[in-house]
């Protein structure tokens, strides 16, 4: 039987009081617990001293507001401005249609972000812009299948360069600059098909990593995409 409105205050108010008042809280998935196993749990956190509290999202975020666990808001504008270009050459003897497109694109983009509070005091996270540039080639193939269905598998390697972005975050009185200028490497692969005539799927991943001029930590990450495009 879920909980009514009052119930749902007093969880909140319980837990309210318990977490403003520590330093430490960590928030974990229990989805796929068994009961014996978060019975046991429960009572480890017990016979150490430890509060635990199963809570829905909802009423966990709103145990939180007001304490210096609470969310920090992220609202602000943004503007992303992009010239790119390519030249496809024809490379038929590297499999069906192939097309090998040395390609180069300059992005600019500036970001602005609202003053918030994070429970300790003012947060501004302040205005940032600058441009990043990519050279790169992509080689792409087109197949098409007997039932009049377009596939197109591609490989790319792009070099990118970051620069000029920089922003100070200011925590109340204390500012923390931000200086953001890489060299990043990126190889990936993807397939974008024609299903029907209006109708095309595709989907892309990679790794990218930085090479140089970075602001002192690690840069590497996998991303991937997938979509669906229909016109009428």
């Amino acid at each position: 039987m879920g909980l009514n409105l009052n119930d749902k205050k007093a969880v909140v108010a319980e837990v309210s009081a318990k977490v403003a008042s520590e330093q430490t809280i960590v928030v974990a998935e229990y989805r796929g617990i068994q009961v014996s196993h978060l019975t046991n749990l429960r009572a480890k956190a017990r016979a150490q001293g430890v509060y635990l509290r199963v809570l829905k999202n909802t009423l966990a975020r709103r145990s939180v507001e007001g304490t210096q666990f609470a969310n920090l808001p992220t609202n602000g504008t943004g503007f992303t401005s992009s010239l790119e270009a390519g030249y496809p050459i024809p490379l038929p003897w590297l499999g069906p249609r192939f097309v090998l497109e040395p390609e180069g694109q300059i992005i600019w983009q500036r970001v602005s972000f609202d003053d918030a509070n994070d429970s300790l005091g003012p947060v501004a996270l302040g205005t940032t812009s600058g441009a990043s540039g990519r050279l790169g080639l992509r080689g792409k193939w087109t197949i098409n299948d007997p039932a009049g269905r377009v596939w197109q598998p591609y490989v790319l390697a792009n070099v990118w360069r970051d620069w000029g972005a920089n922003a100070t975050t200011m925590f109340g009185v204390d500012s923390v600059p931000l200086l953001e200028q890489a060299t990043r490497l990126e190889f990936a692969g993807g397939l974008s098909a024609k299903i029907l005539p209006g109708l095309s799927l595709y989907a892309q991943a990679g790794y990218q990593f930085a090479v140089s001029g970075t602001d002192g930590g690690r840069r590497d990450g996998v991303k991937g995409d997938f979509g669906v495009h229909y016109s009428w």
